[in-house]
């Protein structure tokens, strides 16, 4: 009787066989084509995110947001406006506003303080940055011997930033005055 011989090794393909096209290429494996499309639009969207980044003067990284963010809280915060409230919502197209309110009058010095983190601020760039300029310009350069004040400050920073200023009655002009 013979000896019995070994039967040749059976492999598995790691991906399904490739057919060939009527054009003489060869066509993408189904399960590569899958993953073809979604990395080329994963690529699309981090694009995309860094050219409007830059556009919007946003900062595709977190921690850099959050440091602008603090800038420009403590920079109001140095011209005597406190945070009423910041808003973000929104997961694809994120909304973020900030409201400040003028709370005390700023000495020589905070405004020098608020000067020197607007310059910091600044840095940034970009559209946000304009409106945060100028929502900082108006809070800086107020007087409070003036007998009407901007007393309120809407920033909205993404999608688009807008800057909406609530005049009023001076505060310290009404306490001055009894």
């Amino acid at each position: 009787m013979a000896a019995p011989v070994a039967a040749p090794p059976v492999t598995i393909p790691a991906e399904p066989p490739v057919r060939p096209r009527n054009d003489g290429s060869e066509a993408t494996p189904p399960g590569g084509l899958v993953s073809g499309v979604w990395s080329s639009l994963r690529s699309v969207r981090d694009r995309a995110g860094d050219v409007l980044g830059d556009v919007w003067g946003e900062s595709t990284k977190s921690a850099d947001r959050i440091r602008r963010d603090e800038l420009l809280v403590a920079a109001m915060a140095a011209a005597g406006f406190d945070l009423a409230h910041a808003v973000e919502e929104g997961y694809w197209l994120t909304s973020e506003m900030f409201v400040f309110e003028l709370r005390r009058e700023p000495t020589s010095q905070e405004r020098q303080t608020a000067r020197r983190l607007a310059a910091d601020l600044n840095a940034f760039g970009g559209m946000r940055g304009y409106v945060e300029q100028e929502a900082l310009r108006q809070a800086v350069e107020q007087r409070a011997q003036s007998a009407v004040l901007v007393r309120r400050i809407e920033l909205q920073v993404a999608p688009y930033p807008w800057l909406k200023t609530v005049s009023g009655p001076s505060p310290f002009e009404q306490t001055k005055r009894r």
